[in-house]
């Protein structure tokens, strides 16, 4: 097995579960003779079509690219799929296949007087400071006078992003400046008329509190877009610093995205495009670093767990096969180490079933309570063994993990973790 097809621990769950790179598939939709709504319900969707006069509910998940769901008509279900390419959704049940085309939103709209305005219009975003338009979006600032640490700071950033958009954020990459502690950003998607925004927020410390600034545009804005709105860096000195003896020297590797940069070291690669999702490193001998895998779970009492549950009594009750399960991460809100005890399980069956290795953790131990980065959260530096067993053939690795878990509503919860995993003899 080469380097480059070993994935991470959770490396591997946002790949299956799509928390970073699958299609949003939420919004209006209109065609000739078909219309649609739909909405994210967890990680599933829910929604109703419009044929004419009739209205049709159904339900959905995403599975290898393509939203596969079921609706009802006079207590019959029907199954259909559907593909997205460009904003076009092409829906395909029985023999008839229909097009429909998203409706587009303004992305500048917000905070719009407007019906269709996102609520709390006259506070969150609004009350910044607008530095930079595009076509796609916005770059803002303000100053937080009360906001004494990086994490107050972001908190309070995201709090303006949720209240000017709809629902809750959700949160992809997040760091801190390990050096001065005194900046720090987090990125995030986010909805506004249906449509999906991608932004991040960053800080900076200063002597009355922080200045916060978000920047967001449609999600399925050019790079160049992101150019506009992030601005001329500023000039930079080219004269190369001192080494210290045993520093490892770095190459500055930016995302083609125009989302930011990173430093690898020789012999270290990277096929991410962009730091809006997981970055995945890959090293020499097996070795990789994974940061900001975060994955969506929601718990066994949550909406979405009911409604498969609802969808199975009624097969059985109407004598119909039981629907396909929803690719669904199921356990309660724990603390970071036992969510990695509850999901494991459901990781590997979801690897196998895509056709990937099997997974198991040993040795699992909490080395260091570290404090959260959002309220409400669970963080925790873990150290564990994981076993790959593929075709028969297994191999053990080493893993150590920041992880932190925070609810993101009712019923729902999210595992975001930065790891580096190596074979047992090279780990450390």
């Amino acid at each position: 097995m080469s380097g480059a097809k070993l994935l991470s621990v959770f490396g591997i769950l946002c790949g299956l579960c799509g928390a970073a790179s699958a299609a949003d598939y939420s919004g209006k939709y209109t065609g000739a003779k078909l219309s649609a709504e739909i909405a994210r319900e967890g990680p599933g969707y829910v929604g109703t079509l419009h044929l004419g006069e009739k209205s049709f509910p159904f339900t959905a998940r995403e599975d290898a690219g393509v939203l596969k769901g079921v609706f009802t008509s006079q207590n019959n279900r029907y199954e259909f799929s559907a593909s997205l390419q460009q904003g076009e959704l092409t829906l395909v049940t029985g023999g008839t296949s229909y097009s429909v085309k998203k409706l587009a939103m303004n992305p500048l709209d917000v905070g719009n007087a407007g019906g269709t305005a996102p609520t709390a219009a006259a506070g969150g975003l609004a009350e910044y400071t607008v530095v930079t338009t595009s076509d796609s979006g916005r770059a803002l600032s303000t100053q937080k006078p009360k906001a004494d640490s990086v994490a107050a700071a972001l908190q309070a950033g995201l709090a303006d992003v949720a209240a000017s958009f709809e629902g809750n954020p959700r949160i992809g990459q997040a760091f801190e400046d390990v050096k001065d502690h005194k900046s720090g950003g987090v990125s995030f998607m986010a909805k506004f008329k249906g449509q999906a925004v991608k932004g991040l927020i960053s800080c900076r410390l200063v002597e009355k509190g922080a200045v916060v600034a978000v920047v967001y545009c449609a999600a399925d804005a050019p790079a160049a877009e992101w150019g506009k709105l992030m601005g001329t860096p500023a000039p930079v000195d080219k004269t190369p610093p001192a080494q210290a003896a045993g520093e490892v020297k770095l190459r500055e590797l930016k995302f083609a995205d125009g989302t930011g940069s990173i430093g690898l070291a020789e012999g270290w690669k990277t096929a991410s495009q962009t730091c809006m999702q997981p970055v995945v490193i890959d090293g020499p001998g097996d070795q990789k670093v994974t940061i900001g895998a975060c994955v969506s779970v929601v718990t066994p009492d949550s909406q979405a767990v009911q409604m498969q549950r609802q969808l199975e009594a009624n097969a059985r009750q109407m004598g119909f096969p039981a629907p396909p399960p929803m690719k669904l991460l199921v356990a309660p809100f724990t603390r970071p180490g036992q969510a990695f005890v509850n999901l494991m399980p459901q990781i590997s069956y979801w690897s196998q079933v895509g056709g990937g290795p099997a997974v198991k953790i040993d040795q699992l131990k909490e080395t260091e309570k570290v404090k959260p980065s959002l309220e409400n959260g669970e963080a925790a530096v873990l150290s564990y063994g994981v076993t790959r067993t593929v075709k028969g053939e297994s191999r053990h690795y080493h893993a150590v993990s920041q992880a932190e878990a925070t609810p993101v509503g009712q019923g729902a919860w999210m595992l975001y973790t930065v790891e580096v995993m190596a074979p047992d003899k090279t780990f450390e």
